[in-house]
């Protein structure tokens, strides 16, 4: 059964399509496909704060995140899914064997769309992670004497990473080379010039 639905029923969180049954979402995958379009491998604990900053909390309630889509994904019982609509929500952390994974909505960067938070800033500055994902079908060919392409089907992740500036009116993309974070920090010249001394050896 899929289909969209309006109820509101799991805490004030606006749902999208109901899945039940054979319509249940697969974290595994065939041994010929590499990556997944899943965060995780299995469902996993999580709080929600939803567009009014309730935070919801059920013990009873289990979480994945589908990269494709962009959307969190819920269930209670192990047979049904709901997909929670991206407009009720402003964040949402994930626990995984003790780690944490935060999701914030951040419209500076991204109104539609969810951004990994890797640090928060508040007053200072502050780093996120963007994660789109695509399937890429095997295109493996061989005639005989020169092979081509991949035999594997893949799920493929693109990440762009984004600092967002102490008072949270202005972004910029970054990428983790010497040249790209000089530009974005260039009001931080001497602490850069600084660190990259002490740190010449290291890998950024």
């Amino acid at each position: 059964m899929s289909g969209r639905t309006a109820f509101h029923d799991i805490s004030r969180i606006p749902t999208g399509a109901l899945y039940t049954g054979a319509s249940l979402p697969v974290f595994t995958h065939r041994e010929d496909t590499r990556g997944s379009r899943y965060l995780f491998d299995k469902w996993v604990s999580g709080t929600v704060t939803d567009s009014g900053n309730n935070v919801i909390s059920n013990n009873n309630y289990l979480f994945n995140y589908d990269k494709i889509s962009k959307t969190l994904l819920l269930t209670q019982d192990m047979k049904s899914v709901i997909e929670i609509e991206k407009v009720g929500i402003k964040s949402f952390t994930l626990k995984n064997e003790g780690n944490y994974i935060v999701f914030e909505r951040v419209p500076l960067i991204d109104n539609s769309n969810f951004m990994q938070s890797l640090v928060k800033g508040n007053d200072k500055y502050s780093l996120y992670k963007s994660t789109k994902t695509k399937f890429e079908k095997s295109d493996f060919h061989s005639d005989g004497l020169v092979e081509s392409g991949k035999p594997y089907d893949e799920y493929v992740d693109e990440v762009e990473y984004f600092v967002v500036f102490p008072g949270g009116k202005e972004d910029k993309k970054i990428i983790f080379k010497q040249k790209s974070i000089k530009d974005v920090f260039s009001s931080e010249t001497e602490k850069l010039k600084s660190y990259f001394s002490q740190h010449r050896e290291d890998t950024i």
